[in-house]
């Protein structure tokens, strides 16, 4: 679907995300992944705990995953 299936996101001063900048960046993924690709083509997880202070998305293209 789009070439990888995890992403990280963090500040660049090492800083945690706060809440705001956590629902503002899954907000963002969200609409532009959506923009694209229904929900019955891809899966979006967001992970806040996988990683202190960092957002883990996974990215799963249902079609591919679920053949596997």
């Amino acid at each position: 679907m789009c070439g990888y299936s995890e992403i990280r996101v963090a500040r660049l001063d090492d800083a945690d995300l706060s809440e705001a900048e956590y629902e503002l960046i899954e907000a963002t993924i969200t609409d532009d992944i959506f923009f694209d690709f229904t929900d019955d083509e891809v899966w979006v997880v967001f992970d806040r705990l996988a990683v202190h202070g960092i957002l883990v998305v996974y990215l799963l293209d249902t079609e591919t995953d679920m053949e596997d």
